[in-house]
């Protein structure tokens, strides 16, 4: 095992800051755990193959900040060459967050903070990520916390903030959680200024956006533009016809007269 810094740890590599290849029977191992099938005849891994990083989310790395250890992850990498997945067991129980990291083989314990998410990155899979991007999702995770717990002020705070940053990456994250947020608050002109930017900048399959985007014109008593973009979405955005909100939002519609 070596060192990377005082938080974390990983094992089965001699080299910490460029991943190296791990011993045949580590990487099968890991391999094993995470669900990959492995020939006993395999080549090593290829080192312009894709890199996965595998985030345990047993429940005793659950109770350890896995999961949200693994949102950060999935928002940081949207746009980088590293696929971030979840995986059962590592069997490194009290000692996580756990992951892997594959095709090379290694295990990484005691990723338990966004700050070591962050340079599992950048240190171990040599992703570079520019420090707004890194500041504005540690923000939209805190206002995430905030706006369950029903602080709804200090979560739109939190998303304004990363929104000033202007992130290259996830700035329709913030701008669709601020619109639910301004929702909630009653604010129904500004949640669909947010919710109209966020379609705007996200890629066509964002649901989430899509969504927010109807729910801020039925708020507003346009209903007729609402049934109008469930339209579009359907043709941009296939997944939204099989999202939990679509059949709410198609009976709240068609309540109000409208041909959905």
């Amino acid at each position: 095992m070596q060192t990377i810094n005082k938080d974390f740890t990983v094992r089965g590599s001699k080299n910490v800051g460029t991943p190296t290849k791990a011993p045949v029977p580590h990487i099968r191992s890991i391999r094993h755990r995470c669900g990959v099938p492995v020939c006993c005849s395999a080549a090593p891994p290829s080192p312009v193959r894709k890199k996965e990083l595998r985030v345990c989310l047993s429940r005793t790395c659950r109770k350890q900040g896995a999961q949200e250890v693994f949102k950060f992850l999935q928002d940081l990498t949207q746009e980088a060459d590293v696929r971030v997945r979840d995986c059962s067991c590592l069997g490194n129980c009290g000692n996580g967050p756990n992951m892997a990291l594959m095709p090379e083989g290694k295990e990484l314990d005691h990723v338990a903070t966004l700050d070591d998410a962050t340079r599992v990155l950048t240190q171990i899979c040599g992703v570079s990520i520019p420090e707004p991007v890194v500041k504005s999702l540690a923000l939209k995770q805190q206002g995430n916390a905030a706006a369950i717990a029903g602080r709804l002020d200090e979560a739109a705070e939190n998303y304004s903030a990363g929104i000033a940053l202007n992130p290259s990456t996830g700035l329709h994250l913030l701008l669709c959680n601020r619109a639910s947020v301004y929702l909630q608050q009653g604010r129904c002109s500004e949640a669909l200024a947010d919710a109209q930017q966020a379609v705007q900048l996200a890629p066509p399959s964002f649901v989430n956006g899509w969504i927010r985007l109807v729910d801020c014109l039925y708020a507003l008593g346009r209903h007729q533009e609402a049934s109008e973009t469930v339209a579009v979405a359907l043709q941009k955005c296939p997944q939204f016809r099989v999202a939990p909100e679509y059949r709410v939002i198609v009976q709240a519609l068609r309540k109000e007269g409208c041909n959905v």
